[in-house]
């Protein structure tokens, strides 16, 4: 059933849904002339990035085992999809942000609107917002998932940021500054990619690598389709965060992982990223 919100309110996730396949939706009007960005950040309990590669924006589009992605990333609309079975126990919450890079505040925000959807498609949440409650903040989470202990909380803080744009808010949530520097530099050319090394966690062993994958279903744009059968990759050892981003060519299509017995995420499963 479709509930409208409002900013500041919250609630438990398992009552309006059992599936932990989730598509966040936005659409938002910008004026320009700088570019508004949609990322998605997974922080740790004490409120920092949990690792480099589980951040989600224009440069990176997905985590390891494709946990979280996005869909789409334009000045018109932002899409992402999250797994929350996939997502590593050490990681709290789930931040979902807007930045503008410029020194326009989001403040400029026409009016826009966020939902959330089921993986196959049924709108759950609804907020229709604009660039009022910002100001001239030039960056704000928007919506949250919040883990608490086997269940999943969501809320709109619309916190408001006033620091620069997506690099900023990054070193707010403990990324130094050349690390952020480096990560949000524009590029020209393809999105970068990043490999996904000693991501702590995932455990030991063979990795699942990227099967071929169908691409979108027919009538669904947004959501990804049928992936083959994962392929071995290499083995990741958890060893502790990773410290370098190496650049990748494009991923590969969605990739279909198997839920580990007993529903529990990857923290418990023995297979590793692949490489």
């Amino acid at each position: 059933m479709l509930q409208e919100c409002s900013i500041g309110e919250s609630g438990i996730l398992a009552t309006l849904t059992e599936q932990d396949e989730l598509r966040v939706n936005i659409r938002h009007q910008w004026p320009g002339p700088s570019e508004l960005d949609a990322s998605c950040l997974a922080l740790d309990k004490g409120g920092s990035l949990y690792n480099k590669h589980f951040l989600v924006f224009y440069n990176h589009r997905q985590t390891p085992l494709h946990a979280f992605r996005a869909l789409k990333l334009s000045q018109e609309r932002s899409i992402f999809w999250a797994r929350l079975w996939l997502i590593p126990k050490a990681v709290e919450r789930l931040a979902f942000a807007l930045t503008a890079d410029g020194p326009e505040g989001l403040g400029r925000l026409g009016p826009s609107l966020f939902a959330l959807n089921t993986g196959d498609g049924e709108r759950l949440l609804r907020l229709e917002f604009d660039g009022g409650p910002f100001g001239s903040a030039r960056a704000s989470v928007l919506f949250e998932l919040v883990r608490n202990q086997d269940w999943w909380q969501y809320g709109f803080p619309f916190k408001p940021y006033h620091v620069d744009g997506l690099k900023g808010l990054l070193e707010s949530h403990g990324v130094p500054a050349d690390w952020s520097a480096m990560a949000t530099a524009r590029n020209s050319s393809a999105p970068r990619q990043y490999r996904h090394v000693d991501v702590p966690g995932l455990g030991d062993g063979p990795g699942r690598g990227d099967g071929p994958g169908r691409g979108d279903g027919p009538g669904q744009g947004e959501a990804p389709g049928q992936g083959g059968a994962p392929g071995q990759g290499d083995g990741a050892s958890a060893k502790g965060p990773a410290r370098e981003w190496e650049p990748l060519p494009p991923p590969p299509p969605f990739i279909i992982v198997p839920r580990f017995p007993g529903g529990e995420g990857p923290d418990k499963g023995g297979g590793g990223g692949g490489g």
